[in-house]
C-alpha cells in the first residue's frame, strides 16, 4: 500500500545541532504537499535521498500520507509492485475534497509546526519553498469560500508567492511542461532560484551528479535567503 505524502522538513537552531551559517538556524520544519498528485513515502524518500544527504543532517523531514484512493501518477508505476494501492490528498475533480485537504494540511501545520519551508507546494506560512517540477496552485480563498477550483495565473494574481523559492525541473518534461512556467511566474522574481536539468518530470537521480549538485546549490541559496529575510 502506498499513499501520497507530505514532507515536513525541520531546520533546528544552532544550539541543537552542529550547524553554522553565520547565524542561528530557524526552528521549524519543511512541508511537502502536492495536491492532488500521488506520491508515496518510500518513493519520495528514495527520490530525494541524495539531495537530503548533500544537504547534511541538519534538517529533518516528516512525510504525511494522503488517504484518498487514486490511480498511480504517470511515470511512477515502475517504482511500486503491480497492483499496489495508491492514494492522493484529494479528488482533483471535487472542490469539497480539495477544500478538506487544504484544511487538513492547515490543521497539521498548526498542530505540528512551525515549519520553515515546503517542498513542492505553496504557502505564506512558510519561510521558503522548494519545487521539484512544481504544479500550478489553486486559489485557496475561492476553494474555501465558494467551493470553486480556480488555478492561479500571473495575469490575474501576479507574484502571489512572496517567499524565497527554488525551482528544479526537467527540460524534457512532457507530462506537465507548462506547469513550472506558470508556477515560476507566480513567485517573486528577485527571491527565486531556478535550475533546469536534462531529465523528465522527476527529481534529479543519484547517478546525475551534476544535476544533484546544482539542485543542492540553489536549495542552499534559497535557505540562506530565507534566513537573511527572517
Amino acid at each position: 500500500m502506498r499513499k501520497s505524502t507530505t514532507t515536513l522538513w525541520r531546520n533546528f537552531k544552532a544550539e541543537n545541532v552542529p550547524f553554522r551559517v553565520s547565524r542561528d538556524i530557524l526552528k521549524g520544519k519543511v512541508l511537502h504537499a502536492a495536491l492532488p498528485i500521488t506520491i508515496y513515502i518510500s518513493i519520495l524518500a528514495l527520490q530525494i535521498a541524495t539531495i537530503r544527504y548533500e544537504l547534511d543532517d541538519h534538517h529533518t523531514y516528516d512525510f504525511v500520507e494522503g488517504a484518498i484512493p487514486h490511480p498511480i501518477a504517470p511515470g511512477l508505476s515502475d517504482l511500486v509492485p503491480l497492483g499496489t494501492e495508491t492514494y492522493a490528498y484529494a479528488d482533483a475533480t471535487s472542490a469539497t475534497s480539495c477544500a478538506k485537504a487544504f484544511t487538513d494540511v492547515e490543521a497539521y501545520v498548526t498542530e505540528c509546526g512551525p515549519f520553515d519551508g515546503v517542498i513542492k507546494d505553496e504557502g505564506s506560512v512558510f519561510k521558503c519553498a522548494i519545487f521539484f517540477s512544481g504544479g500550478i496552485p489553486g486559489d485557496p480563498q475561492e476553494l474555501l469560500t465558494q467551493q470553486k477550483i480556480r488555478l492561479l495565473n500571473s495575469v490575474t494574481d501576479r507574484e502571489v508567492i512572496k517567499i524565497p523559492t527554488a525551482h528544479i525541473w526537467g527540460s524534457n518534461d512532457t507530462l506537465y511542461p507548462e506547469f513550472e512556467v506558470v508556477l515560476r511566474s507566480l513567485c517573486k522574481k528577485d527571491l527565486r532560484e531556478e535550475y533546469v536539468h536534462e531529465g523528465v518530470h522527476e527529481i534529479p537521480r543519484p547517478g546525475d551528479k551534476v544535476a544533484v549538485a546544482n539542485a543542492v546549490r540553489i536549495i542552499r541559496r534559497t535557505i540562506d535567503r530565507a534566513l537573511t529575510l527572517q
